[in-house]
């Protein structure tokens, strides 16, 4: 987590090589484009909380919400700091927001926050 910027992340999905020379991890370009559907993940939240993880009744109630919102301030960082041009909801992000939490103990952001205060 934080090991690596989330344009670093990006380019090695997207091409390997280009981080890594002499990686024979293939490359992943449907990441790019694809995208995730958030309309399930309150209800996937909801089985991990019965299996033990902390998710608090306002975490559950905006999951979908809080997603997105991750995925706009990935998005955004990828625009400022690469000029990458990438959906919020794409496969790729959701994937980065993932290996950017790996190790780390945090408290999920609130709605208020997450959303920019809106």
């Amino acid at each position: 987590a934080g090991r690596y910027p989330n344009l670093w992340h990006y380019q090695h999905m997207r091409d390997p090589r280009a981080t890594s020379p002499g990686s024979i991890m293939p490359p992943y370009p449907w990441l790019l484009t694809a995208q995730v559907d958030f309309g399930p993940t309150p209800q996937k939240l909801s089985v991990l909380r019965t299996l033990g993880v902390p998710y608090d009744d306002d975490t559950l109630a905006n999951a979908g919400e809080l997603a997105l919102a991750q995925g706009r301030t990935i998005a955004e960082d990828l625009q400022k700091t690469g000029g990458v041009q990438v959906a919020a909801n794409a496969e790729i992000v959701a994937l980065i927001a993932y290996l950017q939490r790996l190790g780390l103990q945090h408290e999920p952001p609130k709605l208020s926050q997450a959303a920019g205060g809106q």
